[in-house]
């Protein structure tokens, strides 16, 4: 008996060596794990703002997860190591994006171990494409919807007037389950390694988006689910969006931007009459500085503007000094963008003249900004900026907390690495990355007010204004009267 013993022990050791042997990467899927974990370590490495990496050994944090994503067996567990490696710069712009399926799992959502659903199929190519060439550029044809999310669902928010949505019969406050056959839950699932919440959900507002939108013309299937809980399928064309315009600036090429005013006027007392301008554009892009400026001209006596910045993910951060030069009278900060070997001070450019010639004086009424989770970058900054000095007061939800310029890159194993290049601090000293600007009074979007054709942060803007103007009213006629009166002295 004793004489096999020291056969059983080899059987066991070869035994041992063979089952570590099968979960050991091939020589191949080695070499490409190295390739892409440099890669990602080399882009945050050459482009991370602080050379100091916020007091993090950028090098020992490479030589301690390398050999770890090395021996990574799949793309999900090489995704997990690289997420773990910009994580500890502590930054919420900072991630992974799965670019390929989950290999080695089955199909369908696969739980980690922590009791999330990993991306078991990849985004489709399509879909990343749209991510890696995610600079806002403008509107594109859809069907004629916005969309929130409230609830844990995603819902139908807003709809273009006798747009493709609407003439199909869609309703404000319905579910949307399906575009073109892929899932949206899916979609969540395959987005990120490392990336915050608010930054998860600006991603999959952009790809919802990028999902919609199209040639005019082309097919769009959409799966939702009604007012009544009821699954529905609706087929329909994509169309133009009814406050789209086609806008020139120099040389480049035609550019269709969305933007729309809306005159809203109050119908009795106590402002009967009241003039509320509503402006909405979907992106900060040149042509809007234009647009914008026409519709100032026009709001001159206006009682009151509302902003609506929700859904609007930036755009140019060059373009918020002027916009902000409409509200603002002196040349104040607006925060100041760091780059690794530069800074960006952003000032108010106070507007006394149009393109024209015509004389213009900012405006000194009340203004109201609109926010949600999917305002970002430049939205951000700018409605931080006026936040920050008393200019407007904000609406809504607590916004993306993603003013920081980034990228999304490939990497050499199909998955996209997000990366920031800048900071950015407001003029009251604080971030607005990770942190986001939170509005003056939190009024979220819910199903049951769109299901009753309401939209709640617009209404209590509006409510506000209405009292705003009541109240510098009542102060210009107490002036008036302190002045009219025998002996009045006005200090």
């Amino acid at each position: 008996m004793c004489s096999r013993r020291p056969w059983v022990a080899l059987l066991a050791l070869a035994a041992s060596l063979a089952s570590a042997s099968d979960d050991a990467p091939s020589a191949e899927r080695a070499r490409l794990n190295l390739e892409t974990f440099d890669t990602a370590w080399r882009l945050v490495d050459e482009r991370f703002w602080d050379p100091e990496f916020g007091g993090v050994d950028w090098d020992a944090v490479r030589e301690e997860l390398r050999p770890e994503a090395e021996r990574s067996s799949s793309d999900r567990e090489l995704r997990e190591v690289i997420g773990r490696m910009v994580a500890r710069l502590g930054q919420s712009h900072f991630g992974v994006i799965a670019g390929s399926p989950d290999d080695g799992n089955d199909s369908g959502s696969v739980d980690a171990g922590d009791g999330q659903p990993t991306c078991a199929d990849g985004l489709p190519e399509h879909l990343l494409a749209a991510l890696e060439t995610s600079t806002p550029t403008g509107a594109s044809a859809g069907p004629g919807l916005d969309v929130a999310w409230a609830e844990g669902t995603t819902l139908v928010a807003r709809l273009d007037p006798e747009g493709p949505a609407m003439r199909a019969g869609i309703g404000l406050g319905w579910e949307l389950l399906r575009v073109d056959g892929q899932p949206l839950a899916d979609v969540a699932r395959c987005l990120g390694a490392g990336l915050g919440p608010r930054t998860l959900a600006s991603l999959q507002h952009a790809l919802v988006a990028a999902m919609l939108g199209g040639l005019p013309g082309t097919a769009l299937e959409l799966e939702l689910r009604d007012a009544r809980g009821e699954p529905r399928s609706i087929r329909l064309e994509r169309e133009d969006p009814s406050d789209s315009q086609i806008a020139h600036f120099g040389n480049l090429p035609p550019l269709r931007v969305r933007f729309s005013q809306r005159n809203l006027v109050v119908q009795g007392p106590p402002a009967d009459g009241l003039r509320i301008g509503v402006l909405r554009f979907d992106v900060w892009m040149i042509p809007i500085a234009n647009l914008f400026e026409d519709a100032m001209v026009e709001l001159q006596d206006a009682g009151g503007i509302v902003l609506d910045l929700r859904g609007n993910p930036g755009g140019i951060a060059g373009l918020a000094p002027g916009i902000a030069g409409f509200f603002m009278d002196e040349k104040l900060s607006l925060g100041t963008l760091r780059y690794r070997n530069d800074e960006l001070r952003l000032n108010a450019n106070p507007r006394r003249v149009t393109r024209t010639g015509q004389r213009l004086t900012p405006y000194e009424g009340p203004l109201a900004i609109l926010v949600d989770q999917f305002t970002a970058s430049t939205s951000e900054i700018f409605a931080a900026a006026m936040q920050d000095h008393g200019r407007a007061r904000v609406f809504g939800e607590p916004t993306a907390a993603a003013a920081l310029p980034a990228v999304i890159e490939r990497l050499p194993n199909g998955d996209l690495l997000m990366h920031a290049l800048a900071d950015f601090e407001r003029p009251g000293g604080g971030r607005v990355e990770g942190a986001g600007v939170t509005p003056d009074q939190l009024v979220p979007v819910t199903r049951d007010g769109l299901l009753r054709g309401v939209d709640e942060p617009l209404q209590a803007a509006v409510d506000w204004v209405i009292l705003e103007s009541v109240r510098k009213d009542a102060e210009a006629a107490a002036v008036e009267e302190a002045a009219a009166a025998p002996g009045g002295e006005i200090r």
